[in-house]
């Protein structure tokens, strides 16, 4: 008798069809069911009925907290083309048990809405159909394959589907340029890519290094042109918080989701309503970061920008960059936040 848990084949034809006959694996536009040309009347199937987490001991991902019919269930299954139903159990370190969970997710709606909208409505419309990234914890030492795992780490999350192909191919260059630096200038034992429904998160240890003095540090090379392209080009998509206490860390998010991650930056200040008295900044707080970012309450209008310079007039930089970010500010007002405070710089969010 076989010690493996194996789908029956009701499950294995749900799974087809919940996917639309589609491979789930991310990007793939394989479809695993057509005409064969034995007869009129046959028919090629060329998909498989992957287990997400194995279905016997000694498989990839395999849980031995399942029970077996957990194993054998539907929630338990993914389907792929012939091709990456082998590719998954090649590298379960890259493919884990969370990320396999969240393609099927992708999948499965991409099937529902082409049941509504047909398959081209994803190109047509440049749409995704889910709103968050899948979680992906890397681990990486030096290593001569930081570029590959740094890459597909950004590709599998769905960073290019979600933030943008140009946007996540800066982001992955900037990590690789981070990584570099602190394995080779800042003593580094550790380098940890964290990326989870909203944002990126970089740790890594070693010397305390303050990545926005890349750019004006006179031996910079790769790490200041990306940095400086990330600022100038990007600003408006996708911001870059660096902070330090006991270890390096850097979170990047895109400028439409500073709201929902407010308590978990360190280095933002948020406003509710505007006076005429100078803002109080907790000067700890800011001198642990890289960078401070000031948020404007939302429908902020061309009126609070004196506010706005009032409050901020005893601010010292201390070299450090400003960025006062706004959501849906009008071209007069932005014009006026520029005209005002010119030593900081403005970033446009949209909602």
């Amino acid at each position: 008798m076989s010690n493996r848990d194996d789908f029956t084949a009701a499950t294995k034809r749900i799974l087809a069809e919940r996917s639309g006959f589609r491979c789930s694996y991310l990007g793939c536009p394989k479809a695993t069911v057509g005409p064969s040309e034995e007869s009129d009347t046959s028919v090629a199937k060329t998909g498989v009925a992957c287990h997400i987490t194995a279905a016997a001991p000694g498989g990839k991902r395999y849980d031995p907290s399942l029970t077996p019919d957990q194993r054998r269930s539907i929630s338990n299954g993914i389907w792929m083309c012939q091709t990456h139903s082998v590719e998954i159990d090649r590298d379960a370190s890259r493919y884990t048990t969370q990320l396999l969970k969240h393609w099927k997710e992708v999948s499965e709606t991409r099937a529902d809405y082409a049941k509504n909208h047909g398959w081209d409505f994803f190109d047509k419309y440049n749409f995704f159909p889910i709103e968050s990234l899948a979680d992906i914890n890397l681990n990486l030492s030096k290593s001569t394959e930081s570029n590959r795992l740094i890459g597909n780490a950004i590709n599998d999350s769905c960073l290019p589907q979600l933030w943008g192909k140009e946007q996540a191919n800066i982001i992955r260059d900037l990590i690789i340029e981070l990584y570099r630096n602190a394995f080779s200038h800042g003593n580094s034992k550790s380098f940890k890519v964290f990326i989870s429904e909203n944002k990126l998160q970089v740790s890594y240890d070693g010397n305390q290094f303050n990545i926005f003095d890349l750019l004006k540090h006179k031996d910079a090379d790769g790490g200041a042109d990306t940095l400086s392209a990330v600022i100038e080009e990007y600003s408006h998509d996708f911001v870059v918080n660096y902070s330090y206490e006991s270890s390096n860390e850097i979170i990047i998010h895109r400028v439409q989701d500073f709201d929902d991650l407010l308590s978990s930056l360190p280095c933002v200040i948020s406003f509710d309503e505007f006076s005429e008295e100078e803002i109080s900044i907790d000067l700890a707080v800011y001198d642990k970061c890289g960078a401070l970012y000031i948020v404007l309450p939302i429908h902020f209008c061309r009126s609070d920008v004196r506010g706005l310079e009032s409050q901020l007039s005893g601010l010292e930089t201390k070299g450090k960059p400003v960025y006062i970010v706004g959501t849906d500010v009008t071209e007069a007002t932005r014009k006026a936040i520029i005209a005002r405070l010119p030593q900081f710089s403005f970033v446009q969010g949209k909602c």
